[in-house]
């Protein structure tokens, strides 16, 4: 757990009383784009949120099936910010230790509670840009794969 953490990113030593809650360039490089992500050693709590942009077809997104031992909210986003409701993608997502599938063509959130096996996720068809984010309720990211008969 994360308890008064020092936060370090650039900003904190600006001179201001509040410039330390500011996280500036907070970038990673996953999958396609480069990603927004920040961790709880720099948020001071403890919570990852990550996303990424895809503008073309991808496969296994989140790799092979897999639980956690946290509470993770993966959103599906239209890329258009002056349309949030255009969501220009089909996207397969599976769920529980079956791999029932879900087919996202609109916005929309997922909740995947402690224990609920998940992935991959296939983004099939990209007409527009959208935007993949993860809200993880940790300290720090584990998984455990879905073990195979």
């Amino acid at each position: 757990m994360v308890e008064d953490a020092p936060l370090e990113q650039p900003g904190a030593d600006d001179g201001t009383k509040y410039g330390k809650y500011i996280i500036r360039e907070p970038y990673t490089k996953f999958y396609q784009t480069e990603s927004f992500t920040v961790t709880p050693e720099k948020l001071g709590c403890n919570v990852i949120i990550t996303s990424q942009g895809f503008y073309e077809p991808i496969e296994n997104v989140g790799k092979e099936p897999h639980k956690h031992d946290f509470h993770q909210i993966l959103c599906f986003i239209g890329g258009d910010p002056t349309n949030i409701r255009d969501f220009g993608a089909e996207v397969e997502m599976y769920l529980g230790e079956e791999l029932e599938k879900h087919v996202i063509t609109s916005n929309a959130a997922i909740s995947v509670p402690p224990g609920l096996y998940h992935c991959p996720i296939h983004f099939r068809r990209v007409d527009k840009p959208v935007v993949f984010l993860e809200i993880m309720l940790v300290d720090e990211y584990r998984s455990e794969p879905l073990k195979k008969d």
